[in-house]
């Protein structure tokens, strides 16, 4: 039984007027947001064990993360967030928990809740993209796109080359239907990254509406010079 969050995150996804192959497109790109906020995740993980390894005390936070992690294999996301949600962390490691908290939250179909860990994480640490690129995923799950856009402007303030940031514009533009805009941002994000298959074909996307056929042939070109065996 799906919960009321599991299908709102599948709603802005219905909102796409587009063919299904770009919303295959789109729906890969969501699923490369989730592989960014896991990897964040062991990122945690690793920082609490090389900071906390000394602590041999029953409770000690360490042993209480560790376990966290056992309950995240497990599934028991509930189970997980109870176990380190009243255990007292060190100050310094206060940023590590709220964005353990708030992966949790997400994972147990809680954006709303996860949203609040992640400002908190956010306030802590105001430059790190971590927690502002955690809270632009939520908003996108819970439909909050005028949020997600302002936070997607905020990561681009501190590094225009962010790759969640600039893709997660072109989604917006592209569900609205600014072509234009949207192709801006792909374009951005290949002068970073020339060889990404998922802006590479949204860009070619936007050159079949405005029915480029030079721009779609260069597009092209470049997914068969970068991905020769892909269809």
């Amino acid at each position: 039984m799906k919960n009321k969050e599991y299908l709102k995150r599948q709603k802005w996804q219905k909102l796409l007027p587009l063919n299904s192959n770009l919303i295959n497109q789109m729906e890969w790109l969501s699923g490369w947001n989730n592989i960014i906020c896991l990897l964040h995740s062991f990122f945690v993980f690793s920082l609490l064990i090389s900071t906390l390894a000394f602590s041999q005390s029953a409770n000690s936070p360490f042993k209480e993360m560790k376990l966290s992690y056992d309950y995240e294999a497990a599934g028991n996301y509930p189970l997980a967030i109870k176990t380190i949600i009243n255990t007292e962390f060190p100050e310094n490691l206060n940023y590590q928990k709220n964005m353990r908290l708030g992966w949790l939250n997400y994972l147990n179909y809680n954006s709303a809740a996860a949203i609040s860990y992640y400002m908190v994480a956010d306030g802590l640490e105001p430059r790190s993209l971590e927690a502002k690129e955690a809270l632009l995923n939520n908003y996108f799950a819970l439909g909050e796109f005028s949020k997600a856009e302002r936070m997607a402007h905020n990561i681009l303030k501190i590094s225009k080359v962010n790759y969640q940031a600039r893709m997660s514009l072109a989604r917006l533009a592209l569900m609205n239907l600014n072509y234009l805009e949207a192709e801006y941002q792909l374009k951005k994000t290949i002068q970073f990254y020339p060889s990404d298959y998922t802006a590479n074909s949204l860009l070619k996307e936007c050159y079949i509406y405005e029915k480029d056929k030079k721009k779609i042939a260069e597009v092209e070109t470049s997914l068969n010079c970068f991905y020769p065996t892909k269809k």
